[in-house]
């Protein structure tokens, strides 16, 4: 991946000029003014900056053996907290767990119904600080054992959750990764205590991105909940996928049908390889397209702080430990965030090409708008 991502770089040239003067002075002392023609500059001002912010960072991170890349992800290991995690380590719950070192906080765990003691799930609230905008609130979960899939279930109804991430597949190099939790073909329902999930719509998104609609029923009161889920089935365990852009078109996706302050619920096998991975590409794309679209002044170093992917990752793992598992997974989150830039800027300057050309000075979309609407005992796997 590392090679891949040199190539890239190589292939890669400076930040393509706008031609507006204007701007560039304004970038030199430290401001992104607005020109005449506000929200296009607007756009092609954030991408631009973050592309040259992120293509630097990335060369650098490469230099001298890729020396600075394994200081920088090895200094995350110094951030993590030693928050307590005693309902996770309680006798009951012990057998809830898919592996025994990757367990939620106590302060931050997901509770559901139920007596006294029932109430343990291994899922984490994983939120943005009070004051981010915009904010960002996710469950990161493990893949639900066959014996906790009707807590799991019952954990999306009680939060209300109806985007659902799943980022394994069931079984990957003969083991066990994920309990099925839903049928694969539509019109099937499955039953898993007092909860029904019927699929009701399958659709193929890419060759890597099934994405389905499951209504989830309680028997007991009837009540029914629709629910989204977006399978990314092409993800290996331990590493990171070929290519950037599926995860950025499920990013993408997200940002375009996900509603203001929603939780999204994401799941691997363990919770927190590749599930950690999607949350810091998503938290730093949604900061860089929400400025884009702001059509107020940004500085450069809003950009620079908002690309700053080290900040991200402690503070995902000060909410769940071991987030971004792996060295390959943190620099993949550095190569989609450095490959949608370079998209995202190729789209601006289309969209102003073709506005210019009709005359009519509209605006440009964000970029990807046209892909859709707006085991107790082993050790920790992803």
């Amino acid at each position: 991946m590392l090679a891949r991502l040199s190539k890239l770089l190589g292939c890669l040239g400076p930040a393509p000029s706008s031609g507006r003067g204007e701007s560039y002075k304004a970038q030199a002392e430290g401001q992104l003014t607005q020109g005449p023609a506000q929200q296009e500059q607007q756009a092609a001002s954030v991408f631009e900056l973050a592309f040259t912010v992120l293509k630097a960072k990335t060369e650098q991170l490469l230099a001298n053996d890729q020396s600075l890349l394994s200081q920088e992800y090895n200094s995350l290991l110094e951030c993590d907290v030693l928050e307590t995690v005693e309902a996770a380590e309680h006798t009951n719950n012990a057998g809830k767990n898919r592996y025994v070192n990757v367990l939620p906080f106590d302060y931050n765990r997901v509770k559901i119904s139920g007596e006294d003691g029932q109430d343990y799930i291994n899922a984490s609230l994983v939120q943005s600080a009070a004051e981010e905008t915009p904010s960002w609130c996710y469950i990161a979960a493990q893949g639900p054992l066959a014996s906790t899939v009707d807590d799991f279930w019952k954990m999306v109804f009680e939060n209300n959750c109806s985007i659902l991430i799943m980022l394994t597949r069931t079984v990957e190099n003969n083991h066990i990764k994920c309990a099925d939790y839903f049928n694969q073909r539509p019109g099937e329902t499955a039953k898993f205590g007092s909860y029904r999930v019927t699929t009701t719509d399958v659709q193929e998104v890419s060759p890597d991105i099934t994405k389905r609609t499951l209504q989830l029923k309680l028997y007991t009161t009837q009540e029914v909940h629709e629910v989204t889920h977006y399978h990314y089935h092409r993800w290996p365990d331990f590493g990171v996928p070929e290519s950037t852009e599926p995860i950025r078109k499920l990013i993408k996706l997200l940002y375009q049908t996900r509603r203001e302050r929603e939780t999204t619920v994401v799941h691997c096998s363990a919770g927190i390889g590749r599930t950690g991975t999607l949350m810091a590409i998503d938290v730093i794309l949604r900061r860089l397209w929400a400025m884009a679209e702001a059509g107020t002044a940004v500085t450069a170093e809003d950009v620079t702080t908002a690309v700053e992917l080290p900040a991200v990752v402690h503070t995902l793992r000060r909410q769940r430990k071991g987030m971004v598992q792996t060295l390959e997974q943190y620099f993949f989150c550095y190569e989609a965030l450095l490959q949608e830039m370079e998209d995202s800027m190729g789209k601006v300057a289309a969209a102003a090409a073709g506005g210019a050309a009709a005359g009519t000075g509209a605006a440009p979309a964000v970029a990807g708008a046209s892909d859709g609407p707006r085991a107790a005992a082993g050790r920790n796997g992803q």
